[in-house]
């Protein structure tokens, strides 16, 4: 039988395939069917400190067509689940699940993700995915410089948890392979490359933007170009792994992220395609 196994941020994976943070990865039997289907690991959907992100009128899905191309847009609600909630969450996926289980977290104060960090190390988290980067998560929408926050957040949750620490990369900044180097001089130990780009269609007779219902991120088999471009260009520089995400519609996509220097590849939207 092939192996298809790998090592991503420390962590022995049977395949290089993960199942990213979404709704998705949101029970213990969506996470049993992903590792059911080959998952090498999964990524729990995301616990946001903001309360208001757990109870957004959501989730929302829409499939922009373009001339050639298409856009899947999507704004998911923050797990409704509260941190106790959750890292009994994390600690019954643990029970259930023989392959990693990765924590995804969004904090916006230095005590929070110091608390939910050891929360989830306590729960038996493989790992903690720091998820500033959501397009509608209170770090973007602010307007803050997102990767001076990034390098100080891995420092800080690095600094007070063992398990290993990723932090998920926004394809939103002036140079995302500086900002990788960056990371990992922070102590990440691994990186994910990217997170979905916030953006808007333009409706050009009424004038006004089309949002769908909320201002969210934007995804689809386009986005690989993007990932592919600065995994290239940046893993050989790096001694931490790349789990890369984006546009991966199908097997070939997987594979050439993995000839690009990806130890391994999430995916979200191919698998909501399956649903749709």
């Amino acid at each position: 039988m092939l192996n298809l196994s790998t090592t991503y941020a420390n962590l022995k994976l049977k395949t290089p395939i993960i199942v990213g943070s979404a709704g998705i990865t949101g029970s213990i039997e969506l996470l049993q069917r992903a590792e059911e289907c080959g998952a090498g690991a999964v990524v729990t959907k995301s616990l946001f400190q903001k309360e208001i992100s757990r109870k957004s009128p959501t989730p929302r899905f829409k499939i922009v067509k373009h001339t050639n191309t298409f856009t899947f847009y999507t704004y998911e609600q923050a797990s409704e689940l509260n941190p106790q909630e959750y890292a009994e969450f994390i600690f019954n996926a643990k029970q259930k699940l023989s392959i990693p289980v990765i924590a995804s977290i969004n904090c916006y104060t230095d005590d929070a993700w110091i608390e939910y960090s050891k929360l989830m190390e306590e729960a038996g988290a493989d790992a903690i995915e720091l998820n500033l980067s959501c397009p509608h998560g209170v770090h973007i929408m602010s307007g803050m410089n997102i990767i001076e926050e990034m390098v100080h957040t891995t420092k800080i949750v690095k600094n007070n948890v063992k398990i290993p620490v990723i932090p998920k990369m926004t394809p939103q900044s002036a140079n995302p392979g500086s900002d990788a180097l960056r990371l990992e001089q922070a102590g990440a130990d691994g990186l994910v490359m990217f997170n979905r780009f916030t953006g808007l269609d333009i409706d050009i007779e009424k004038e006004i933007p089309i949002l769908h219902g909320g201002y969210a991120g934007h995804g689809g088999p386009w986005a690989i170009m993007y990932g592919l471009r600065w995994i290239s260009a940046v893993s050989p520089k790096l001694k931490c792994s790349i789990s890369a995400s984006g546009g991966v519609m199908n097997g070939e996509d997987a594979i050439k992220y993995i000839l690009s220097g990806a130890s391994a590849v999430q995916i979200v939207t191919t698998v909501f395609f399956k649903w749709l």
